[in-house]
């Protein structure tokens, strides 16, 4: 897990999460091991793709809870 970021389950709520925010991430295919989001320093979003071709969902809830 991402220090200080929480894990979403779904890609669907990731991405509606995303949207959200204004944030637009790279398609999964494009994506080689990790894709980061920061905003003024500070990691919003994560995607980390492991060994076995999984990707695991990350985001800083607090964005959720200001918008």
């Amino acid at each position: 897990m991402k220090a200080g970021l929480t894990e979403i389950g779904s890609a669907g709520l990731f991405h509606e999460y995303l949207q959200t925010l204004g944030i637009n991430k790279p398609p999964l295919t494009a994506i080689g091991e990790q894709w980061e989001y920061k905003q003024n320093e500070r990691l919003i979003a994560a995607i980390q793709i492991e060994a076995s071709g999984q990707a695991r969902f990350y985001l800083d809830a607090r964005q959720i809870s200001m918008n």
